[in-house]
Parts: C-alpha cells; structure tokens; sequence
C-alpha cells in the first residue's frame, strides 16, 4: 500500500490514496512514507489543457489507536508541483483539513511519520498504526484566514532571562510568514526578530498570535527574553507555507 504509484491523468472528480504510518516512523519499525504520484496531462489528448490549479488534501484517522496519548500525531508531508519538467517544493505539518494548492501537471506527494514525543507513558508496547489518506482535486483550496503551516521545532522552545535562541527558516519549504506563541513565566519578556544569515535584524516584533509576513532574506528567526534572569519564556514556532 506504500508502494509509489505513479497515475494516469485525471481532469475532473479528483483521485484519493490511502496508506498507513505507524507511530514514531522508521525509529519504531514503521512504514517510512506513503507516497503518492500523479500525472495530469497527456499531450496526446486535446481534451487536456497543459496545467492547472490542483488541491492536495489530507485526512489523519486515529482510531484504531485506543491510548488517547498517541492520538497526538506529527505527520509531516512534502509536495512537489511540477510543471513541464520544473518543480517547486512544499512542506506542511498534516492534520485532518490540511491542504495545499498548486499549479501543476504532475504532483508528487509523500508524507512521513514525525512525532517526537512518546512519553509518558513511554514507547508502544505493540507498534500502533494509523491511517493517511492523500486526495488531489481541480481548483484552489478554501479560503482560510490560517494558511498550511509546517512546526518550526519538534518541542517547546525554552529561553531564559537575557539569553535569545536562534531558530532556522526552512529553506525548502516555501515557507513566506512565521507564527510564534509565547509563554512568559517569572517576569519573562519575549522579543521575536526576523534575522538574515549575517545575523542583521530585518524586524522584531511582541508576539500577538498572528502570522507576520518573512523577508525574503529571513535565515532565521530570533527567539529572546529580556527578563530577569531567572525568568523564562516558552516558544512555539509555526512556519506559513506559501499554497
């Protein structure tokens, strides 16, 4: 079923594959990937234009997973939207509603297993398995004021008083907008900046929950706290994914 299925184009309806990811990847035993592949366009059918605007779409099933601590999963998928031989790359974290949008003839689609906590209780005592499916559909994704996001770290970012945590932009990803929440404690003040690669503040900014647009020189993401230095402020980083 993780076999990569190179299909037959398609120009109306849309084609949907399933396939099967176990907790914690390859580290566990796990299935690496399910993958998907799909040619739109056949030059020698006129009824065919030679790209178009396609959704990839994703559905997570955990139930057949009884423990309700491993329903919290971090699938993670990588599409790449070719047209005529040249192609742009797209990560995303994948969740129930998560799509994206592209202009293609060809879509490639693999999504891997990247959950990053497995305790407590600790490591499955029997492998647990869950469900993704991938479906591709014409026409654009509903709007939504969230865009597709891809985390920008495996866990929570902790940052004491007066130190500051660089946090690398993902330069494969098509990330254009960063989201950080912040959790101050003991005094904490967070501070996020935008920084180039020769560590040059582009911007900084107070967290406010919102999706703030990256330079196009952004290499990485400045976490601080000017508190105290028994202060701590916690991050979490999510990276706008540009579809």
């Amino acid at each position: 079923m993780n076999q990569f299925p190179d299909l037959p184009g398609i120009r109306s309806g849309g084609y949907s594959y399933p396939g099967v990811l176990r907790v914690g990847g390859p580290s566990q035993g796990g299935q690496p990937a399910v993958r998907m592949q799909i040619g739109f366009y056949n030059p020698k059918d006129t009824r065919q234009r030679p790209a178009g605007l396609y959704t990839v779409q994703f559905n997570i099933d955990v139930r057949g997973i009884a423990n309700p601590v491993f329903k919290f999963l971090n699938p993670t998928a990588k599409v790449t939207f070719s047209v005529e031989g040249n192609s742009v790359q797209r990560r995303l974290s994948v969740a129930n509603g998560a799509s994206i949008s592209g202009v293609c003839d060809t879509v490639a689609v693999e999504v891997v297993d990247e959950t990053d906590f497995l305790a407590p209780p600790g490591p499955p005592a029997l492998p647990l398995e869950y469900q993704v499916t991938i479906s591709v559909a014409p026409y654009p994704r509903p709007s939504s004021g969230t865009p597709p996001f891809l985390r920008g770290s495996a866990s929570v970012i902790a940052v004491a008083g007066g130190a500051t945590t660089l946090l690398a932009v993902p330069s494969d990803a098509g990330a254009n907008s960063v989201l950080v929440f912040a959790s101050p404690s003991g005094g904490g003040v967070p501070l996020v900046s935008q920084e180039d690669m020769n560590t040059i503040t582009l911007a900084s900014w107070t967290p406010n929950n919102t999706f703030v647009p990256l330079f196009p020189q952004a290499g990485n993401i400045s976490l601080g706290n000017l508190g105290p230095a028994l202060s701590n402020v916690n991050y979490n980083v999510l990276f706008g994914i540009d579809g």
